[in-house]
């Protein structure tokens, strides 16, 4: 009579293994944990070749961003002012200077005048860089009333690289670019006179600049015209810029005389007449040829301005 209760019980641990197995999973891989959840499986497909691909492409895309980059510095050119300096601009502002002067003498109508490489003004290249920005002037001397067929004889001799604009009206200008940001600005100064700026621009910082001392220029040329006015000069200064044509330099020697006399400049014709070739002539501007310097007479700021300039084949 003890029998079925032994046997009901023998049944019902064999009913608990069998619920134990089909809810771990455990039948059909022998991981079950006992716990009643089913556990994934996680099958790798391929292994890791997606990565490995991915970490190619990355490493070949850094190599060609270095190489660029490389690249970049050894040839590449600044695209923006303020990636550049003074003293780095100052080749484009002499070499437009002494192409902007021969070129203006060159068919014997006018007579040039170069200035010194003078600083205008300080700027900000960022916000915690200071800079500054210089400019070199050629006044060029013309017969009043034709200074707007003047710029157009100037602008049609420069190189094509300068892409150089020139409007006659309402006042004569010019316009262009002598390279790494050097602005050409071109106006009409006065009858008969032209002011033709290299502007560096703002703004740049002032860079290793080296402006080279200027030869003793030719003094000489500017003597005459001062006896003929009966006046002494008070201020001489000589500037000058590397020839673009050969070896040399264009000169220029500026002579200015004492404040407030300049009545004995009321005509300039028919007192320096006899010193040299004409070349404009006209009541308070006078230029003319005298051996190898051109030599121009003008009165301004109320003081009588006498410059020669000389070097350079035009």
């Amino acid at each position: 009579m003890t029998q079925p209760p032994a046997a009901d019980a023998a049944d019902t641990d064999a009913d608990d293994d069998s619920g134990s197995g089909s809810s771990s999973g455990s039948g059909s891989d022998g991981c079950g944990d006992g716990s009643g959840k089913v556990r994934p499986s996680v099958v790798s497909i391929g292994g890791d070749r997606p990565r490995n691909w991915l970490l190619l492409i990355v490493s070949a895309w850094v190599a060609v961003l270095l190489a660029g980059i490389g690249w970049a510095v050894v040839h590449g050119r600044p695209t923006d002012r303020e990636q550049t300096t003074v003293a780095a601009a100052l080749p484009y502002v002499d070499a437009a200077a002494s192409r902007i002067a021969a070129t203006a003498e060159a068919d014997g109508q006018a007579v040039s005048v170069v200035s010194g490489f003078d600083k205008v003004g300080d700027c900000k290249v960022s916000l915690v860089r200071p800079g500054q920005r210089f400019q070199r002037v050629v006044t060029v001397l013309v017969a009043p009333g034709t200074e707007g067929a003047a710029f157009q004889r100037i602008a049609a001799r420069l190189p094509a690289s300068y892409k150089v604009t020139v409007r006659t009206a309402p006042l004569p200008s010019l316009v262009g670019d002598a390279g790494l940001f050097v602005r050409i600005v071109g106006n009409k100064a006065g009858d008969g006179v032209l002011r033709i700026a290299l502007d560096t621009g703002s703004c740049r910082s002032l860079g290793p600049l080296l402006v080279p001392t200027p030869p003793p220029g030719n003094r000489s040329a500017v003597a005459p015209a001062f006896e003929r006015l009966g006046l002494t000069p008070v201020q001489t200064m000589v500037f000058a810029v590397p020839c673009t044509r050969g070896p040399g330099q264009l000169s220029t020697v500026e002579s200015f005389g004492p404040d407030n006399q300049v009545a004995v400049a009321s005509h300039l014709p028919s007192t320096l007449d006899g010193l040299g070739t004409p070349i404009v002539s006209s009541p308070q501007l006078y230029a003319y040829r005298s051996g190898d310097a051109t030599v121009g007479v003008r009165v301004e700021d109320n003081r009588v301005v006498v410059s020669a300039t000389s070097g350079c084949a035009s």
